[in-house]
């Protein structure tokens, strides 16, 4: 009798083992499912709605995304970085204008070391172009006047795509607009462009030249400004091949303005203006790049390879 009681209770014991394992095995499914739910919802958890940029929180998370079928922009920052600070908006306003099914745009800061690794980030900021899980590009340094360009030109180049179209004509509408309402003139005339050039002479500055010229420089539209002398020799001989390249560039992807620099001593002060002819090359109100003495054998090829370089635009 004690023999068969304790067989009895030794299979007790099993079942209840039996039990046991079947209700951890129970919950370490239910685990995983719950994981794997979380973590193919993390990439809408951890977006941010007004930037449409997704911060990454874990290593898994990239990875994750990054082997999905949509291609990725990764931007590696330094909390910290000033230049980095500079470029948030920016950098949100491109964000905004794709369409998420068309591109991801992802951040990861300094605390997420692998991945830094993984890209080889020596300095901040760094843009990584991620397809199929692969890197196809990647872009060290950025400024508020050159993110946009360098951005969408290398998502046109390596991803083909291009920002929504209705924030595109939106954009291009309200430049025009811009353009048309910033160029009026004082004389009577409809407009200081000169139709023939598609260049906007900007009026002196006791006419209200200056405050035309603020306006255009920090408008949607990247801008390349010539600043010259009338009574200089190699401004004048420029004149005509600087009106024959404006005119092969659309005024909605680029403006052409001039200014007279001795009818406007506060700009020529503020730009710091040494020689003529001068050209800056601006984008949302910050210089990119300047060209000092440019001749009229150079000027077809130096500035068309500049527009390209900081904008990202080619003549029409």
């Amino acid at each position: 009798m004690n023999k068969y009681r304790a067989k009895s209770n030794v299979i007790a014991v099993l079942l209840l083992a039996q039990s046991l394992c079947i209700g951890v095995y129970t919950e370490l499914d239910a685990a995983k499912r719950t994981t794997k739910k979380n973590a193919s919802k993390n990439a809408n958890i951890n977006t941010d709605t007004t930037t449409d940029v997704i911060e990454i929180q874990t290593t898994d998370q990239f990875m994750e995304i990054i082997n999905g079928p949509v291609p990725v922009v990764v931007k590696h920052y330094l909390t910290t970085c000033p230049h980095c600070k500079a470029i948030k908006k920016p950098h949100a306003d491109i964000a905004a204008q794709y369409d998420h099914n068309d591109v991801i745009f992802i951040a990861i800061d300094e605390t997420h070391e692998d991945l830094e690794q993984r890209h080889n980030i020596e300095q901040y900021p760094t843009f990584v172009y991620i397809l199929n899980g692969k890197v196809v590009e990647t872009q060290e340094g950025a400024a508020p006047g050159n993110i946009a360009s360098k951005i969408n030109g290398a998502i046109k180049k390596y991803f083909k795509v291009s920002p929504k179209q209705d924030n595109n004509d939106t954009a291009k509408k309200t430049t025009k607009k811009n353009v048309n309402k910033n160029t009026k003139m004082s004389t009577g005339t409809n407009d200081d462009t000169d139709t023939t050039t598609n260049i906007v002479e900007i009026k002196p500055s006791d006419q209200g030249g200056t405050a035309q010229f603020n306006k255009l420089i920090t408008g949607p539209t990247p801008v390349v400004i010539k600043f010259y002398s009338a009574q200089d020799p190699n401004c004048q001989k420029i004149k005509k091949p600087h009106a024959q390249l404006a005119a092969q560039y659309d005024p909605n992807d680029v403006i052409f303005i001039a200014v007279e620099s001795p009818s406007h001593k506060d700009l020529e002060a503020s730009y710091h203006i040494e020689q003529y002819p001068t050209f800056f090359y601006m984008n949302n109100g910050y210089k990119v790049e300047t060209q000092e003495g440019v001749t009229p054998e150079e000027i077809t090829e130096q500035v068309s390879e500049a527009i390209n370089r900081n904008f990202g635009v080619s003549p029409k």
